[in-house]
């Protein structure tokens, strides 16, 4: 049984997928029916944890699908059907089930889907299941971005975090900034147009609703790709309304949530000119960040009796992989075979490769000092699995220690002195 002291939703996706060999996190699942390609989502909404005090149901309804829609619009699929499950209190009114219908009717006309209808329940607060259904040919995926591409937004972060803030906290702000960060959080716009629309120049997309922090470590981790941030994508009035209240202003922007749009990464600046098409208000300007190589030192220790891998960061501090010819043979005298030395490699190459390494300088040595200083049969075969596994190679250095001083193997002479 496995215990925790806090659950969040990666870890119970990945308790819910433990038995499955292979799994790729998305917010789409893609599927075939007959010969036609299929796409469904399903998103939650709870009272107790997504409505704030004072929120019309109307706008609840309606943002319950817009989640949805915003996970299309990230795929660049067009939604065609919905259908929507409701558990409701027993002591709600009839007023407030007509706003939450009214909601619903006025999201499904505004993305142009029809309603096909669901479920209805009772339960001790206000729960929302919405669920899509569209048809594609192509999508875009989280894991595509490239070396040297663009890492963009769909628009401006910060305004949900700063309503929340204004609503929950009573944080000090101006009129026209409190209006339109709430008007932000409580009816966003999920960018399905641009989605659609510019799908044809993106490599790689998701939508922000987790956060923008979430969002790009996913994209990262997925492309195995390092993001470098040089630019907030926020605007002004949310710097002032940060210092105003002297808060950060990297959490508000990166960890807020629930601002519907797209980060996406494109080889090509094309991609603006099709978001002034599909978007009314112009988008943020890209971050001007790039994907950038991710590298990492490979220490291979070779000798006639074992050859260990050892992969780490640049610094050499952390350890990122590790593992030996021993572990892959069962007698003593293969440790240092090359086949065992290519087991080993390939072993460290999955572990690196999943932690985002995209290339090695490689430094190999022999057991030096005293002993030898030619490296083992493994070492040859270990730096030919490291590059067969899809590294870039950087520098290849000897690193055998060799003393330089009156340092003499063990053992004294035999035989008489003279």
């Amino acid at each position: 049984m496995i215990v925790m002291n806090k659950l969040n939703e990666k870890k119970i996706i990945e308790l819910m997928n433990s038995k499955k060999s292979k799994v790729i996190s998305e917010d789409v699942e893609v599927f075939r029916l007959g010969n036609e390609q299929c796409a469904v989502c399903v998103d939650t909404l709870v009272e107790s944890t997504d409505i704030p005090k004072g929120s019309k149901l109307i706008d609840i309804s309606r943002k319950s699908v817009v989640s949805s829609v915003s996970d299309f619009a990230a795929k660049g699929i067009v939604p065609k059907y919905c259908i929507v499950s409701l558990t409701l209190p027993k002591t709600i009114s009839k007023k407030h089930v007509q706003d939450i219908s009214k909601g619903f009717s006025d999201a499904c006309k505004e993305f142009k889907m029809q309603l096909l209808g669901g479920d209805t329940n009772q339960g001790k607060e206000i729960s929302i299941h919405v669920v899509l259904f569209g048809s594609l040919k192509k999508y875009v995926k989280r894991k595509n971005a490239r070396i040297g591409d663009l890492i963009c937004t769909t628009g401006a972060f910060g305004y949900t975090s700063a309503a929340l803030d204004i609503l929950l906290k009573n944080k000090k702000s101006s009129k026209t900034f409190s209006k339109k960060s709430k008007d932000l959080f409580f009816r966003p716009k999920p960018r399905l147009g641009f989605g659609i629309k510019s799908a044809k120049y993106i490599t790689s997309c998701m939508d922000s609703s987790d956060g923008l922090s979430s969002c790009l470590n996913e994209m990262s981790r997925q492309s195995k790709k390092k993001f470098e941030i040089t630019n907030y994508p926020t605007n002004e009035d949310v710097k002032e309304f940060s210092k105003r209240n002297r808060m950060d202003l990297k959490k508000l922007v990166f960890d807020g949530g629930e601002e519907f749009e797209l980060v996406f990464t494109t080889s090509t600046e094309e991609v603006v000119e099709a978001t002034e098409e599909v978007v009314e208000a112009k988008p943020q300007e890209p971050t001007k960040a790039k994907v950038e190589d991710k590298w990492g030192i490979a220490h291979i220790f070779s000798s006639y009796n074992n050859t260990i891998i050892h992969i780490t960061d640049l610094t050499g501090a952390e350890t990122v992989s590790i593992s030996s010819g021993g572990h892959h043979v069962n007698a003593d005298r293969y440790e240092s075979s090359p086949f065992a030395a290519m087991k080993a490699a390939n072993v460290v190459t999955e572990s690196a490769k999943t932690k985002g390494f995209t290339g090695l300088h490689i430094r190999v040595r022999a057991v030096g000092g005293v002993g030898s200083r030619v490296p083992g049969p493994g070492a040859q075969a270990a730096i030919r699995a490291l590059a067969r596994g899809g590294f870039k190679i950087g520098k290849i250095d000897d690193v055998t220690p060799i003393p330089h001083d009156t340092t003499r193997k063990k053992g004294g002479k035999r035989g008489r002195r003279v």
